[in-house]
């Protein structure tokens, strides 16, 4: 389909739908940047787990006496 062709069926079309077409296509984009940033949150979150893993705390001892 050409491009241009497209454009013009668009430009051709009640504003209604126009807005309908615009909402769609901001909702589907919106989505798609929510997926994406879902996943490189909960890649960043198991990276600093795997961090914490690593450190090694220092043993604190304590002197109770009864």
């Amino acid at each position: 389909m050409d491009f241009h062709n497209y454009l013009e069926k668009l430009r051709a079309l009640p504003d209604q739908q126009k807005k309908a077409i615009m909402w769609a296509v901001v909702a589907v984009i919106a989505v798609l940047l929510g997926i994406v940033w879902f996943n490189m949150s909960a890649k960043r979150v198991f990276q600093i787990q795997e961090e914490l893993t690593k450190i090694e705390m220092p043993q604190i001892e304590s002197n109770t006496s009864k």
